[in-house]
């Protein structure tokens, strides 16, 4: 009988921990489809962006383009921006998924929700929202006035 307790214990231990997982799964399992069409845009440039600097492919010029196309093409050097400053700064190795991934990664989920805070009215500061990510030097390299995404809103939603 005692062992049986123990056993139970430890059903309700591993429940709690699947139950955890699967909430982190959930959070991890965003499908970028969902997301409103700037975000889309968004997301597939940091993505594009970091391809061509990983690789050395030309990729700035067809995510001008892609800006362009929704009168936003100065947003496109702001992601730029962004892509260089994680990759020189951050704390930690960022994950960034392929541009075609369907699933976001906690970091993208992460850059979207600091490209969301940087639309707030009024906006709040790129090194604050950033912090988490990068080290102090990175963060007095984000601009304070950084909204990636107010650009792409005039296009679609």
């Amino acid at each position: 009988m005692h062992q049986n307790g123990d056993v139970a214990g430890d059903r309700s231990a591993l429940d709690a921990s699947r139950m955890e997982s699967r909430a982190r799964e959930d959070w991890d399992q965003t499908d970028r489809t969902v997301l409103p069409f700037a975000e889309q845009l968004l997301l597939w440039s940091i993505r594009m962006t970091v391809v061509g600097m990983k690789s050395g492919s030309p990729t700035h010029h067809p995510v001008t383009v892609a800006f362009r196309k929704v009168g936003a093409e100065p947003a496109a050097e702001k992601v730029a921006m962004l892509v260089r400053i994680l990759a020189l700064g951050a704390l930690r190795p960022v994950q960034i998924a392929t541009p075609c991934a369907l699933l976001l990664t906690p970091d993208e989920h992460s850059l979207l929700s600091v490209a969301s805070l940087a639309q707030a009215r009024p906006p709040v500061d790129g090194a604050l929202i950033m912090r988490p990510l990068l080290s102090p030097a990175a963060c007095r390299a984000v601009p304070s006035d950084a909204p990636l995404l107010s650009a792409t809103r005039r296009g679609r939603s």
